[in-house]
């Protein structure tokens, strides 16, 4: 599954992440729209640098 997706996303010039609990998984952690995030490839970084909450 991991190669087929890396194959259909390298033309891409975005990040692609697999394998986060994000959506509709077990723990449903929620990203908010809009934040900045770091991610870091060499050390599976993934972090919101920003509040999802404005006010």
């Amino acid at each position: 599954m991991v190669k087929i997706i890396k194959e259909r996303t390298a033309r891409y010039k975005f990040p692609v992440l697999l394998d986060i609990d994000i959506g509709h998984s077990d723990s449903m952690i929620t990203i908010p729209l809009g934040v900045k995030v770091k991610i870091d490839s060499s050390k599976n970084l993934f972090q919101i640098e920003e509040s999802g909450v404005r006010r």
